[in-house]
C-alpha cells in the first residue's frame, strides 16, 4: 500500500486541550501531517524516515503546520490530531512511519528489510489519528 495521501490544509492540531507539543526550527522544509525527528547536533527538526539511521527513525511527532527551512514549526507529540479526509484512513487501522521522508503508511509490510519499523498511532475515525509513537528499536528483517 502506498503512503497516506495527505492535504496539508486538512491537518488540524488536537482540540482536547491536553495535547503536548514540541517546537523547533526546521532543518528542511516540511508539510503539515509529516513525521519529524530532532537532529541531536543542532536541535533542528527534519523529516523522519524508516530507512534512514536510528536517529532519523526516532519520531518525536507530527507537524501541525507547514514550514520551510529555517522557520519555526509546531509538532504534536500525543493524543488525537486530524489528518484530513484526503488520507482516507479507517478507524482501527495502524499507522506506521514510511521509508519516504516524513510520510506515513498503513502497513508495516511496506517497510523493507534493513529499515526500522516505527508505529505512529491508530486511526480512530476516517480522518483522525491517535498518536502513540513507538521507539524504533527493531530493524525489519
Amino acid at each position: 500500500m502506498a503512503d497516506l495521501a495527505t492535504a496539508a490544509a486538512e491537518v488540524l492540531a488536537g482540540t482536547a486541550g491536553s495535547e503536548t507539543y514540541q517546537y523547533g526550527i526546521m532543518g528542511e522544509g516540511g508539510t503539515a501531517g509529516q513525521a519529524v525527528y530532532r537532529v541531536a547536533a543542532d536541535s533542528t527538526l527534519k523529516l523522519a524516515q524508516a530507512d534512514g539511521t536510528l536517529a532519523e527513525a526516532t519520531v518525536i511527532g507530527v507537524l501541525v503546520c507547514s514550514a520551510v527551512t529555517g522557520q519555526r514549526a509546531a509538532v504534536q507529540t500525543n493524543l488525537t490530531f486530524t489528518i484530513g479526509a484526503t488520507a482516507s484512513v479507517t478507524g482501527g487501522a495502524d499507522i506506521w512511519l514510511s521509508e519516504t521522508a516524513g510520510e506515513l503508511t498503513l502497513t508495516a509490510a511496506d517497510i523493507t528489510a534493513s529499515s526500522y519499523v516505527v508505529h505512529i498511532g491508530v486511526a480512530n475515525a476516517s480522518d483522525q489519528i491517535v498518536l502513540d509513537i513507538a521507539v524504533p528499536s527493531v530493524v525489519h528483517a
